[in-house]
């Protein structure tokens, strides 16, 4: 449902290279989702590219 949504409305090199579906996303107090939580659980934005 989400590939041919994203290939209608984004460039092919746009398209994420993974999708990860989740139940809920981790929020702090204000009702942020906290980034570093999701890359802890989930991967760094930056695995596997070189330095």
């Amino acid at each position: 449902e989400l590939t041919p949504h994203l290939d209608d409305n984004l460039a092919r090199f746009k398209h994420p290279k993974d999708l990860v579906i989740v139940d809920e996303l981790p929020r702090n107090a204000g009702g942020k989702v906290v980034k570093p939580k999701l890359r802890d659980a989930y991967g760094s934005k930056d695995a596997g590219l070189a330095d």
